[in-house]
């Protein structure tokens, strides 16, 4: 598990709320797996303020730690293409499917 644990009354509702609508897609769509989903939000409360936790499952290794693992760093074409083909599903599960744009 990963938990994200926010500062005394800081909140990020917009990023709630994003997770909540990343859970609620098509769970068949072949991008679906691909994307980082919330397992459940909740407060611990402290006196002088509350903290808000998320709690979603581990990241997989990015695509720099692949490419460092790699003697030659380098990717072959047949993984590059893998790689592409889960980004390009994941970006059509966020647009078709949730309504979401990924901007970062």
């Amino acid at each position: 598990m990963s938990l994200k644990v926010y500062k005394r009354q800081e909140a990020n509702w917009e990023e709630f709320e994003v997770y909540k609508r990343l859970n609620q897609g098509n769970s068949s769509h072949p991008g679906y797996s691909h994307v980082r989903t919330a397992i459940g939000v909740f407060t611990i409360s402290r006196t002088g303020g509350d903290h808000y936790c998320l709690v979603q499952k581990p990241t997989w290794e990015s695509f720099r730690v692949l490419l460092y693992r790699n003697s030659k760093q380098r990717f072959t074409e047949e993984l590059l293409k893998a790689c592409l083909i889960q980004v390009f599903q994941t970006l059509d599960y966020l647009h078709t499917e949730c309504q979401l744009i990924h901007t970062d």
